[in-house]
């Protein structure tokens, strides 16, 4: 064969598998083009970063460490469980370190694990909840130091409302259509309804799950939270927050099994500044129902009591 033959033949060898990849990636994109507001729609629960370690990010359940700490739990099942106290250290609640604006909680270089006083730790407090404190107004860090875990909605059989309910790795059932958006939580059968046919808040009083409105464009789905009542957990795990908060989540579709969310909180009377948090969340398998789990308030707070007086021994 003639050296020109050879190099004629290579150069249509690269075109032809230079065609074959376009060929193959035109699926792909295709398939990514096609994520809409139907896409949404399935049974899905978030999935939650580790624990960094520190009290309670160690794993293991919850009981007294060997250095005389409490251990509120970071490893093995994060579900939490009805009626069982407050869910496992490190299981997604509040800012995670290095997370959000410079300044903000964790900051920019993340340091070492943050020490639980052993007051905070008798409250069960874990440390979303110091990193939320960190950035509260004097209001709300004065409202969050009369901290009573027995107050706290979940010890009482009550939903915690946003942002714990879109964090909780507990089901969500979305069903998105035209004008509106419903998201049932699994968490204390928690249902929320999203109106795409509103762009402000009503003059209404205000509840534990207040008013959505929102705005879908393609794969992106956008929820403004507002009219929302004070309420201990209002910023994440335990952190108070006030009636004049709002709430902002955006959701993107990454592919037809995996949404990115972003929960950016606002509360001018208990916030120095915006309280950010991701969560993602992941399709469960077809079939996968909601059920209701039963509660009793006794044994939530049991769980509490047991919590306070065991950091108190």
């Amino acid at each position: 064969m003639a050296r020109r033959d050879i190099v004629v033949g290579v150069a249509l060898g690269v075109v032809i598998l230079a065609l074959a990849g376009a060929a193959l990636a035109e699926p792909q994109q295709t398939a990514s083009q096609e994520l809409d507001g139907a896409s949404f729609n399935g049974v899905w629960a978030p999935e939650h970063r580790g624990p960094p370690g520190g009290p309670g990010g160690q794993g293991g359940p919850p009981g007294a460490r060997p250095d005389g700490k409490f251990n509120l739990g970071g490893g093995g099942d994060l579900r939490p469980r009805r009626g069982f106290g407050p869910s496992p250290q490190g299981a997604g609640f509040g800012p995670p370190a290095g997370f959000g604006p410079p300044g903000g909680p964790g900051g920019p270089g993340r340091g070492p694990p943050i020490e639980i006083s052993a007051e905070d730790q008798a409250k069960g407090l874990e440390q979303g909840d110091v990193r939320t404190r960190s950035i509260m107004t004097a209001a709300g860090k004065a409202k969050f130091a009369a901290y009573d875990p027995l107050l706290h909605p979940t010890s009482n059989c009550r939903t915690p409302g946003l942002p714990s309910i879109a964090q909780i790795r507990e089901l969500q059932e979305w069903r998105v259509g035209e004008s509106e958006a419903s998201i049932r939580h699994e968490s204390y059968n928690t249902i929320r309804t999203v109106r795409f046919d509103q762009s402000a808040h009503p003059n209404e009083a205000h509840s534990v799950l207040g008013h959505a409105y929102g705005k879908l464009d393609g794969s992106t789905l956008t929820i403004e939270t507002g009219n929302l009542s004070e309420e201990w957990g209002g910023l994440g795990r335990n952190a108070p927050g006030s009636d004049q908060r709002t709430i902002r989540e955006t959701y993107r579709l990454v592919d037809k099994d995996t949404i990115e969310g972003l929960i950016e909180i606002n509360d001018p009377l208990f916030l120095t500044q915006s309280l950010r948090m991701p969560v993602r969340l992941k399709r469960q398998p077809a079939g996968t129902e909601i059920v209701e789990f039963p509660c009793d308030v006794e044994v939530s707070q049991r769980d509490y009591k047991f919590i306070r007086d065991g950091i108190g021994q």
